[in-house]
C-alpha cells in the first residue's frame, strides 16, 4: 500500500449491551475487490472471532465502513523476542453491498500502488518476439530493442 492503511475489525458483545468495540488489527499489505492480507501482532483480542471490518487511512479517517469477511488464512511469518508472533491474515469479503463495493474500489484507486512487476523468467522476458506483432520498433541491423524498449 502507498499509505499507512490499516485494518480496523469490529467486536460486537452483549455485556457492553450491543456495542461495538474496535480493534486495530494491522497494516494492509494486499488488497483487491475480493479481499485483502493484513499483518498482525498476535493477542487474544485480535484472534477472536469478529466477522467486520473497516479500512482506515491516518490522515484521512476511514475509508471503507464495515465489510463482512471470512478468514481464508491465518499463518505466522516470525516471532518476537517477547514471544509474541507476527502474523499474515488473509480474508475474502462476503455479501458486500454496491457501495462498499464502491468505497473500495475508490481505496483502492487512490491508496493502491500500481500492479506488480512482469513476473516471466528472464528467458521468457527476452525471447525474440515478431516486431509486426508487437508494436516496437526494432534495429534491422543486429535485431534488438532500442533503449526503454528493452525494459517491456
Amino acid at each position: 500500500m502507498r499509505t499507512g492503511s490499516i485494518v480496523l475489525l469490529h467486536h460486537s458483545s452483549m455485556w457492553r449491551f450491543g456495542l461495538t468495540k474496535t480493534i486495530e488489527l494491522g497494516p494492509i499489505l494486499n488488497i483487491s475487490q475480493m479481499g485483502l492480507m493484513v499483518q498482525y501482532i498476535d493477542s487474544q483480542e485480535r484472534r477472536r472471532g469478529c466477522n467486520e471490518l473497516s479500512i482506515a487511512v491516518h490522515p484521512y479517517g476511514i475509508q471503507v465502513e464495515r465489510i463482512r469477511f471470512e478468514t481464508v488464512a491465518d499463518f505466522e511469518v516470525a516471532s518476537l523476542p517477547d514471544e509474541k508472533a507476527i502474523r499474515n491474515r488473509s480474508v475474502r469479503f462476503v455479501n458486500v453491498t454496491s457501495y462498499q463495493a464502491f468505497q473500495m474500489e475508490t481505496f483502492i484507486k487512490l491508496f493502491a500502488k500500481e500492479a506488480l512487476p512482469d513476473r516471466r523468467s528472464l528467458q521468457n522476458r527476452r525471447a525474440k518476439v515478431d516486431a509486426s506483432e508487437s508494436g516496437v520498433d526494432w534495429d534491422g541491423e543486429n535485431d534488438r530493442r532500442w533503449g526503454y524498449d528493452r525494459r517491456e
